[in-house]
């Protein structure tokens, strides 16, 4: 069973905009005005208990993607534990306890936003992991949250983010980005290694 811990309250210092769970204050917010009031809503319910109750969202047949993606998601309960799993990760690296998957979220001319699974494969706490990957020519990283990379080209590692670092045995942590450039081939090199 998957435990993920309530983030803080201070993420929702976000001026005018809706913000997203794990984050840093003022650093990644999420701009969907049509999910804002309802995103608002539930996170005012869940984080402090006042509001009018869990908010409803909305998406337009034409905007909701390909969701056959999501068919093996697993929903992680809520408690008041630290750490989360759910989904599957896919294909990837590893080294060590931890393994590393790539999975491309969305696509378009000249961009793609990817994904990368983290998995503690150990049977002990993960304290902190640096993923690996190396991107295709012409592709190129404009941005990226829930980690900190060095290089936006070629070779790129990324390092855990000081809220999801430390995993669960069978935990999971996952940052993304969007690139510049096509979505293929995919990022390859998919590495994982925990200090």
């Amino acid at each position: 069973m998957a435990k993920l811990s309530r983030p803080s309250s201070r993420v929702l210092s976000c001026p005018d905009l809706v913000p997203t769970f794990g984050s840093a204050p003022r650093t990644h917010c999420a701009v969907r005005s049509e999910w804002k009031t309802s995103l608002q809503q539930s996170i005012q319910k869940f984080l402090l208990g006042t509001g009018s109750g869990f908010g409803v969202f909305r998406i337009a047949p034409g905007k909701s993607g390909n969701l056959s993606t999501w068919r093996d998601w697993q929903t992680p309960t809520l408690t008041d534990g630290g750490g989360g799993s759910g989904g599957d990760p896919g294909g990837g690296g590893t080294n060590g306890t931890c393994t590393a998957g790539y999975r491309n979220v969305n696509s378009w001319p000249g961009g793609f936003q990817g994904e990368v699974t983290i998995r503690n494969n150990g049977t002990s706490m993960l304290n902190g992991w640096t993923a690996g990957m190396t991107l295709g020519s012409g592709q190129s990283i404009s941005s990226l949250w829930d980690g900190v990379n060095t290089g936006t080209s070629g070779s790129v590692t990324v390092r855990n983010s000081p809220y999801n670092g430390a995993l669960a045995a069978s935990g999971t942590a996952t940052f993304g980005f969007t690139a510049t450039g096509n979505s293929t081939p995919a990022p390859g090199n998919i590495t994982c290694k925990s200090p």
